[in-house]
């Protein structure tokens, strides 16, 4: 993936940098989207950082989910 660094909330995240953690990579999953309803700008939901954990539902723990690089790519294009 050849992105750039970007901005967000006026921090500057650095993309090659795909496991520092946050409060998004700590509680965002890429499949079901951001804890805090911030799908324009949620690292983890446009695929610039990687969840820490997988999904759980509250009696399953499911594995980090494998996302097309393609998906990530169409959710970038609606970004505000």
């Amino acid at each position: 993936m050849n992105t750039p660094d970007f901005e967000l909330d006026g921090n500057r995240f650095n993309v090659s940098n795909k496991v520092s953690k946050d409060v998004h990579t700590e509680h965002c999953c890429a499949q079901y989207g951001c804890k805090y309803g911030e799908e324009d700008t949620c690292p983890v939901w446009l695929g610039y950082k990687k969840q820490s954990f997988g999904y759980w539902n509250g009696e399953t723990t499911y594995p980090i989910p494998e996302i097309s690089e393609e998906e990530f790519e169409k959710r970038r294009e609606n970004e505000v």
